[in-house]
């Protein structure tokens, strides 16, 4: 049986160059096509909580005392559309 190298292998062995920006590198390398799909799928996770907590925060005031009878449903379409249409106005 040869031996085979996989990408990690093959990627292990490259000398990384610390300058580049990793989102960059990743959309124009071509050497590695399956680490190269993964990488920038997790480079697409943002660094913060930051949109959770926003999204808490507007069903908290969507979900008021005057409306503590709202379904589920009914919570999570108001959430919906309060956070869309901030973002599109």
């Amino acid at each position: 049986m040869p031996n085979q190298t996989t990408e990690v292998d093959s990627y292990l062995s490259v000398d990384p160059d610390s300058t580049i920006d990793p989102f960059l590198y990743w959309r124009e390398e071509k050497r590695f096509p399956n680490l190269r799909k993964m990488a920038l799928q997790l480079l697409a996770i943002p660094s913060t909580s930051s949109e959770s907590e926003r999204v808490f925060s507007v069903a908290g005031a969507v979900f008021s005392p005057k409306r503590m009878r709202l379904s589920l449903e009914r919570l999570q379409d108001l959430t919906f559309c309060s956070i869309n249409t901030k973002i599109y106005d």
